[in-house]
C-alpha cells in the first residue's frame, strides 16, 4: 500500500472511532441525564467541538502548504490548496 492510502485508512478509522464515541456519549446523555441539562451541555459542547475541528483543519492545511495561513478565509478557499509557493515552482530552462 502507498503511504497516501495508509494515511486515508488511518483518517477513516479515526473518524469512525470519533463518531462511535459521539454516539455513545449522546446515548448516555439521553438515557441518564435530564433533557434540560442535555440541551445545556450540547449548547456548550458544540461550539467547543467546532473550534477544535477548525484548529485541526488549520493545522492540517499549514502542514500541507508548508507555511502559516494568511487568514481564516484560507480554511475554506480552494485556491489555497492549489496555490504553489514560489519555492515549489519549477523554473523553466532557458
Amino acid at each position: 500500500m502507498t503511504p497516501n492510502a495508509d494515511d486515508k485508512k488511518a483518517r477513516l478509522k479515526k473518524g469512525c472511532a470519533m463518531a462511535i464515541i459521539v454516539l455513545a456519549v449522546l446515548l448516555f446523555m439521553m438515557l441518564f441525564i435530564p433533557p434540560q441539562l442535555v440541551w445545556v451541555l450540547l449548547l456548550i459542547g458544540v461550539p467547543i467541538e467546532a473550534w477544535i475541528i477548525t484548529r485541526m483543519a488549520k493545522g492540517g492545511m499549514e502542514k500541507k502548504l508548508g507555511r502559516k495561513l494568511k487568514g481564516e478565509h484560507e480554511l475554506t478557499s480552494l485556491t489555497s490548496w492549489m496555490e504553489a509557493s514560489k519555492d515549489d515552482e519549477v523554473q523553466k530552462p532557458k
